[in-house]
């Protein structure tokens, strides 16, 4: 009984394990596309629909229609660094913090993270320019 009990405990942490690797390497891996200013790698980790806000213009937009949002926002503020500063979850929701740098001056990035079927999916999206 102990020994089946024990291999229900360690199926669980492994489990467990899992999970937090992915969301670890959908984090990992939306870090390096905005860092190479990529929003086409970027993509495959937004959901079907995803809301972008930048400087306060929000609008929730095709993944097909987001990449171009992006790929004119990468355009127009090169970027110098982008790293994600802190990251959180509540329930099955994550979120990621980081700072966008261009020669411009700093964006604020928010990045929220929805866990659906076996995916973690980007469903919304923020640059907001810090003010000085």
């Amino acid at each position: 009984m102990l020994r089946r009990l024990g291999m229900i405990l360690l199926g669980c942490c492994l489990m467990a394990m899992t999970v937090a690797q992915s969301l670890q390497q959908t984090l990992t891996g939306i870090e390096q596309s905005i860092s190479r200013a990529d929003a086409q790698a970027l993509s495959k980790y937004f959901n079907e629909y995803v809301e972008v806000t930048i400087n306060e213009k929000e609008e929730t937009y095709p993944k097909a229609q987001a990449i171009f949002i992006l790929k004119e926002f990468f355009s127009s503020n090169k970027i110098q660094s982008f790293h994600i500063l802190h990251q959180g979850s509540s329930n099955q929701n994550f979120y990621a913090i980081g700072e966008y740098k261009t020669s411009q001056g700093k964006y604020d990035a928010n990045i929220f993270i929805k866990k659906i079927g076996n995916s973690f999916l980007v469903e919304q999206i923020r640059f907001e320019k810090e003010k000085k």
